[in-house]
């Protein structure tokens, strides 16, 4: 093994147990946890042997492992980037709904602007 190897294992296997734990826990999204531990077992493996990216690249027709890895990359990487763009947009449409909800249900009732207040916003 080399150094690369010896300090990023041992770290992977913590974040797998963390996970695991929290999978035992029962926190957060069941199915996105197992995803995670899964990509993470991928990483661990893969790491821990170089040769499968090559050889699994040779055996799609693919120069070198490290080609195959960026491909995934540029595969995965804007579905997941959509995603959270998609997920962002939906977290501030709710805050929106929030926000008017609670401007509504606090709002004070009253006669509209008085004249004093009306000349102070047209002197500014």
């Amino acid at each position: 093994m080399n150094t690369f190897q010896h300090i990023v294992l041992p770290v992977l296997c913590g974040v797998i147990l963390l996970d695991i734990r929290g999978l035992r826990q029962r926190r957060g999204n069941l199915t996105l946890r197992i995803v995670r531990i899964v990509a993470w077992c991928v990483a661990f493996a893969l790491i821990a042997q170089p040769t499968l990216t090559s050889e699994l690249s040779r055996r799609l027709g693919i120069g070198r492992g490290t080609d195959l890895m960026v491909y995934i990359f540029m595969l995965v990487a804007p579905v997941v980037w959509f995603r959270m763009q998609a997920q962002t947009h939906s977290l501030q449409r709710q805050i929106i709904r929030l926000a008017r909800i609670e401007a509504t249900r606090t709002a004070i009732t009253g006669d509209g602007y008085a004249e004093s207040e009306t000349e102070d916003l047209t002197n500014d």
